[in-house]
Parts: structure tokens; C-alpha cells; sequence
């Protein structure tokens, strides 16, 4: 009589088996164990730091990647708009020109701007994003709302613009508002030609002048109302050979 033990070697037949994990394999489970908490570490280290930030700038705004800190502040009606010094030079001579003299200058108020029609915090927040690559304007900026057509806005992103010299701005600015066709009255006239955007105020020329007069009279009144920066009366083009 044979041992039990050897049952299934005398008779030939195999028994069930069962594999044994292997050193490598275990290895293998554990390092992409390991690299998972470590991932997981990082993203919670990385959230704590980005609430920190949020935290020490809750008075104010930033602009641009967080991982670069902001080395420049723009103080509008109380906040703090926080942004990048090489940004401002890269894309402004004016800054640059600022910059040169006082290259320790890290604020500048802007109080100043907020006199003019529509320039706001909110408006100057819109410009200095505009500054950033990879920001559109026709993306950023609101032509329309529930109130109809936001003028006093467009105004303030132009202002802000031409003041500082940024004249990329200006000009996606009067592309956008030649392609979405925005609502023309004399004040946007003035408004081109006060910004220098000679292809909206020929817009705004060819609708608000009917056919007829805009061809005979258009060249001739449309160059003296650009020379004079939109002086031709209360009235602009609307009395053009009537």
C-alpha cells in the first residue's frame, strides 16, 4: 500500500498545482504601488501650495502661471492686481520705458484711469490678461450682455491699450468689432478715430452715411474727421452733404 502522500505519483496523474508568485512580479506590484502614493503625495503637496498662494493673495488678483511668482502690482480702486514684470516689458514700450528709469518700481497706482469712461477694475483685470499669450481677444472680451452692446467696455480695453502702447490689442480689438458688425453710432466713429483704427471708422462710415452720399462725399469728409481726431461737431458724419 502506498503513502497518501504519493497517490497521484504512482498512478500517474497530476494534481491540481498552484503558481507562487514570482520575486519579480511582487517587486514589480509593489514599485507601481509605491509610485501611486508618491503621485498622490505630490498632487496633495501641490493643493495645499496652490491654497497657500490663494490664501496670502486673498486681497487681491494674479495673473499668469502660479508657479512663477509675480514680481509687479497694479493698485486699482483699492485691489491689488498682481502680474509679471517681463510680460509688461515684452509686451509694452511704455513699461519698458518706465521700467529703465526705475527698475526697483514694483507698484504703480492707477487711479488716475478710472476717469475715463468704463475703466474699472474689472477692465484693467481684462487688460492685463489680454497681455498674456494664448489670450484672445475675441475670446475675452464681452462684446454683448443682457444690456445690449457693452461700449463703455470696449472703450476702456482701448484706452487702457493705447495709452500703454500695446497696439497688438488695438488692432484684434477693431478686427473683432469689423467681423461681429457691432452696433455703429457716432460715439463708436469717434471712438475709431480717436484709437487710430482706420478700418472700423470705414465701417462706421459706410453705415451710417446712406449709399449714395458715402460715395460722393466719403474720402474727402472721412480723411478731415480722422485728422481732426473726431472734432467735426456734435453731430460727426451724420451732416456729410446733407
Amino acid at each position: 500500500m502506498q503513502p497518501f502522500g504519493n497517490e497521484n505519483i504512482v498512478s500517474g496523474r497530476q494534481g491540481p498545482t498552484r503558481e507562487v508568485p514570482s520575486l519579480e512580479r511582487s517587486t514589480s506590484v509593489g514599485s507601481k504601488r509605491r509610485a501611486a502614493i508618491s503621485r498622490n503625495e505630490n498632487a496633495s503637496s501641490t493643493r495645499k501650495r496652490h491654497k497657500q498662494e490663494e490664501l496670502m493673495e486673498d486681497e487681491g488678483f494674479r495673473f499668469g502661471p502660479r508657479e512663477i511668482p509675480t514680481d509687479f502690482t497694479f493698485r486699482v480702486a483699492g485691489h491689488a492686481l498682481r502680474t509679471h514684470k517681463l510680460i509688461l516689458l515684452s509686451t509694452s514700450p511704455v513699461f519698458r520705458a518706465m521700467f529703465h528709469g526705475e527698475k526697483d518700481c514694483k507698484e504703480l497706482s492707477c487711479d488716475e484711469d478710472l476717469k475715463e469712461r468704463g475703466v474699472n477694475e474689472d477692465t484693467w483685470s481684462l487688460f492685463l490678461r489680454l497681455l498674456y499669450p494664448g489670450t484672445r481677444v475675441q475670446d475675452a472680451v464681452p462684446l454683448h450682455d443682457d444690456g445690449g452692446f457693452k461700449k463703455d467696455t470696449v472703450n476702456a480695453i482701448l484706452y487702457l491699450a493705447f495709452k500703454y502702447s500695446v497696439t497688438s490689442i488695438v488692432d484684434s480689438v477693431e478686427s473683432l468689432l469689423v467681423s461681429e458688425r457691432s452696433p455703429v453710432d457716432v460715439d463708436m466713429l469717434r471712438m475709431a478715430s480717436r484709437y487710430h483704427m482706420k478700418r472700423y471708422a470705414q465701417y462706421c462710415v459706410e453705415t451710417l452715411i446712406p449709399g449714395d452720399i458715402y460715395r460722393k462725399q466719403s474720402s474727402r469728409n472721412a480723411n478731415r474727421f480722422l485728422s481732426s481726431g473726431g472734432r467735426n461737431g456734435g453731430n460727426g458724419f451724420t451732416k456729410v452733404g446733407m
